[in-house]
């Protein structure tokens, strides 16, 4: 304040402190928000005026400012060039490679391969048992029976010689198959709705006769991380307990220090009048598939539990059912029956399947993806998701030695998470960086954490003209904030590092840059595996 006639004698000038109550109500509501797991978004929510217009809030603010002059002009949609960037990946089973395919909606990730093995996960939490390693199939998988011929099915990849497909895409997983006379075709996707995944059957009958089909759901829940289920299966299984709710719902409860919640359901789309069956001890599922034994329907304690859910369904001729497994978790177990209840109408559904397509459209503009970052993305995930066979082509070259973990520390990579390891020699080869860095962007966007390590082999001079090349290239994607932490990116220079090996060793994937592009490096790897595998077998022979 200047004001003469109000500022103290002597003085010329007075800062006037003001202070807004509405800020300081603010700072209260998003500590009341931060406390209470965003209690206000789901009050804003319960608005039925709100929930009426939800749609629009999945819009995101357009590239460029829409500009008419004074003589009105009609205003045209945006187009963005280049950027129709939605791709589908059609596989047929093989031994290799193996495709897998990662789904994503805030917290919630869906990991599912070609033969429609996987696992989910809410906040890091495990919600069905899966082990890389184990000799029994894990997953979330439906099985067919028809009840006239006793015939029974998975609706995925089983044997060689089923005619089956898997079609991936960014926003949805597709796994279709046809057995004596019925197509199966499985859509999965990650709800936009909170901890929530739908998995849709679609079961049409190409026989010239009506079918009586039992469509049979079947997983085991976990609840927990997946590295305590790994430590003790069986100890893990004792702190679940299973209920069913008014609804016909089966809720699954994980106590202790870190209690969850599940939610689960099978719906038919039509008008569902029927009573859901239920079994949820593992050890009688096998003799219920095969029409020795009967659902129980009846919560029990049990030592290895499953949740098998069983609808009845007639198909007639030529036509098709749709039925929607509905998995939803939570710490609110009211928050969960709301979303099954959601769900059982179709529309909201298909609404669903819609906003998650609109979701991924919209990442791909935010990231500025191109169909070959797409391609690559989805050609180098599996190597991060499991164990990646090609390592053996060159594991035999490297020195007879003990490999530790905590060598790599000194770097900053702590070793616990998945390495990309990519080897470059000139500034020719920094365009295949820039295609990892764009492929290591969108698996944190799709919640998959891995470690980008650049392996540089300039020669220790004055001017690095590598270096600063790449440099740039972490810059202008404005991810420098990614460098030298976890999940992030570590440029090293293999002339100032002693444990090459041990980089190579623990690399999930190597790519070396010279090759080409990175599809190219990965197609040439996977072509000199499959060679490899012939020449072993032809060996054998």
């Amino acid at each position: 304040d200047y004001t003469p006639s109000r500022l103290p004698a002597g003085k010329s000038m007075a800062v006037v402190e003001t202070y807004m109550a509405h800020h300081q109500a603010l700072i209260l509501l998003s500590i009341n928000n931060l406390i209470n797991d965003n209690i206000l978004q789901k009050r804003f929510m319960e608005n039925p005026e709100i929930r009426g217009v939800d749609i629009l809030l999945q819009e995101r603010m357009p590239q460029d400012m829409l500009i008419t002059k004074e003589k009105k002009e009609k205003t045209k949609k945006i187009k963005y060039v280049g950027l129709d960037n939605y791709v589908e990946n059609r596989y047929k089973i093989k031994e290799f490679p193996r495709r897998w395919n990662c789904l994503s909606s805030e917290n919630y990730i869906v990991q599912i391969n070609d033969r429609g093995e996987g696992f989910s996960t809410y906040n890091g939490i495990l919600i069905n048992k899966y082990k890389e390693t184990s000799n029994e199939k894990n997953g979330i998988f439906f099985y067919i029976r028809n009840r006239k011929t006793k015939e029974v099915w998975k609706a995925t990849f089983e044997n060689e010689g089923d005619k089956c497909e898997a079609i991936f895409a960014g926003d949805t997983t597709k796994l279709i198959k046809e057995k004596f006379g019925i197509e199966t075709e499985i859509k999965v996707i990650a709800s936009p709705r909170l901890g929530t995944e739908i998995r849709r059957l679609c079961v049409h009958n190409h026989l010239e006769e009506d079918v009586e089909l039992d469509v049979i759901s079947i997983f085991e829940p976990v609840l927990s991380k997946m590295e305590d289920d790994l430590a003790h299966p069986i100890f893990n299984n004792l702190f679940l307990k299973y209920d069913i709710s008014s609804a016909g719902d089966i809720i699954v409860k994980r106590n202790g220090k870190n209690p969850m919640c599940m939610g689960v359901n099978l719906f038919l789309e039509e008008e569902d009048n029927s009573k859901t069956a239920f079994e949820i001890d593992l050890s009688k599922v096998n003799d219920i598939l095969y029409g020795n034994a009967d659902f129980e329907s009846k919560v029990k304690y049990v030592t290895e539990g499953c949740i098998a859910i069983s609808k009845n369904i007639t198909v007639k001729a030529g036509d098709e059912n749709k039925l929607n497994l509905v998995i939803s978790v939570s710490k609110d177990e009211e928050e969960i029956l709301k979303n099954l209840e959601y769900y059982k109408i179709a529309e909201n559904v298909k609404n669903a399947f819609n906003i998650t397509r609109a979701n991924l459209e919209e990442e791909t503009r935010y990231l500025n993806l191109s169909k070959e970052n797409i391609q690559a993305y989805n050609m180098i995930l599996p190597y991060i998701l499991e164990q990646n066979p090609m390592k053996s082509l060159y594991m035999n070259k490297l020195k007879y030695r003990e490999y530790k973990q905590s060598d790599l520390w000194k770097y900053g990579i702590s070793g616990d998470l998945p390495i990309i390891l990519v080897q470059t020699n000139s500034v020719n080869d920094v365009y295949v960086v820039k295609e990892l860095l764009k492929v290591h962007e969108n698996l944190r966007a799709k919640g998959i954490l891995a470690d980008l390590v650049i392996l540089d082999y300039e020669k220790n001079v004055y001017e690095r003209y590598v270096r600063d090349q790449i440099i740039q290239e972490i810059w202008s994607l404005q991810i420098g904030y990614l460098q030298n932490v976890s999940s992030g990116i570590f440029l090293l220079n293999a002339g100032e590092i002693e444990d090459e090996d041990l980089l190579k060793f623990r690399a999930n994937i190597l790519i070396n840059a010279s090759k080409g592009s990175l599809i190219e490096a990965i197609k040439e790897q996977e072509e000199e595996y499959i060679s490899y595998l012939a020449k072993g077998r032809n060996e054998l022979n």
